[in-house]
C-alpha cells in the first residue's frame, strides 16, 4: 500500500515560508520528521509545521502548536514514558525522571523547614496535606505532599494541577477529565485509607489522556515536564512559579535565571 504523500509549510522568517512535500507520507516520530525538515532546509532551532487541512477546504492552516489530540494521532508512539524520557534527553541531554525525583529528595529535609515557616492561611493548608506524611509514611506520599504544599508556598493553587477522582464512575469522570487543559489526575480506590495506592495516576492536556499508569504524582509531575518540553508547550500563568521550580531547581535547566519568587526559594533550602 502506498504512503499518502503530506504537505508541510515551514517558517523561515516572518515573511519567509516553504513548501515542503514528503512523498513517503508523515514520519513516524517528532524527531524522523524534525530531522527531515531540517536536512532540506538546512535550518536549526525550532520549527513550526502546517498542514493541509480538509475541514477547511485544504487551506493551510496555522498550527504554532498543534492539538494535542491531533499530535496523538499523528505521532501515537511519543506519547509512552519511555518515548517522552528518550525525547527529553534528546532536547536537553539530561534525565528526566531519575534526576528530578533525586533533587526532590535531596531538598526534601530543607523544603520542609520552608514550607512550615510559611504564615497566614497558606499555613493551615500547607501544615494539613504535610500532616498526611505521618498517615502513609511512603517514599511516593511524601514526594506528592511536598509538591502540593510547595504549590501553596508558592501562592498558586495545586487544585489547578492535581485533579483527584474516585474509580467508583469513570464515566462521570472520563467527562471532567475532558474540561481539564493541563492537569495530573489521580483515581483513588473507593473505601481505600491513606496507605492504599492510586489505582490510576495520569497526565491529561486539553481533554485528551496523554499518559497513565504513571504510579505516583512526582513521577506524573517530572513526566508532565517532559511533555511539555518535547511538544514546546507553555507552563500555565496560573502555576508559572511551581513549573519553574520544577525545571530550573529540581531539573536544572536555565538554572541561572530565576525569578525573584523561585530566587527566593533557592536561597532559603541552601541556608
Amino acid at each position: 500500500m502506498m504512503a499518502t504523500p503530506v504537505k508541510l509549510r515551514i517558517i523561515l522568517g516572518a515573511n519567509n515560508a516553504e513548501k515542503l512535500t514528503i512523498e513517503s507520507g508523515m514520519p513516524k516520530s517528532v524527531e524522523d520528521l524534525s530531522n527531515e525538515i531540517k536536512r532540506q532546509f538546512d535550518i536549526e532551532g525550532d520549527i513550526r509545521l502546517q498542514y493541509m487541512d480538509s475541514d477547511f477546504d485544504n487551506e493551510f492552516v496555522v498550527r504554532d502548536k498543534p492539538m494535542i489530540a491531533e499530535f496523538k494521532i499523528r505521532w501515537p508512539g511519543l506519547f509512552i514514558v519511555a518515548e517522552v524520557e528518550a525525547e527529553f534527553v534528546r532536547i536537553t541531554t539530561a534525565p528526566l525522571v531519575s534526576k528530578f525525583l533525586a533533587q526532590l529528595d535531596q531538598h526534601t529535609a530543607q523544603l520542609i523547614k520552608v514550607l512550615t515557616k510559611k504564615g497566614g492561611s497558606a499555613e493551615r493548608k500547607i501544615t494539613t496535606i504535610l500532616a498526611q506524611i505521618a498517615q502513609n509514611e511512603t517514599v511516593e506520599k511524601r514526594r506528592e505532599c511536598i509538591l502540593r504544599a510547595l504549590c501553596i508556598y508558592l501562592n498558586e493553587d495545586p487544585n489547578i494541577l492535581f485533579k483527584e477522582y474516585l474509580d467508583s464512575d469513570a464515566t462521570a469522570v472520563a467527562r471532567e477529565l475532558e474540561q481539564v487543559i493541563l492537569g495530573i489526575y489521580s483515581i483513588n480506590v473507593e473505601g481505600g485509607d491513606t496507605t492504599t495506592p492510586p489505582a490510576d495516576v495520569g497526565i491529561v492536556i486539553e481533554g485528551v489522556e496523554v499518559l497513565h499508569d504513571l504510579g505516583d504524582i512526582a513521577s506524573a509531575c517530572a513526566l508532565l515536564m517532559g511533555v511539555i518540553y518535547a511538544l514546546n508547550l507553555s507552563y500555565p500563568q496560573e502555576l508559572k512559579a511551581f513549573f519553574e521550580v520544577l525545571q530550573k531547581l529540581f531539573l536544572q535547566l536555565d538554572a541561572c535565571r530565576l525569578s525573584t519568587k523561585v530566587q527566593m526559594l533557592k536561597n532559603k533550602l541552601y541556608e
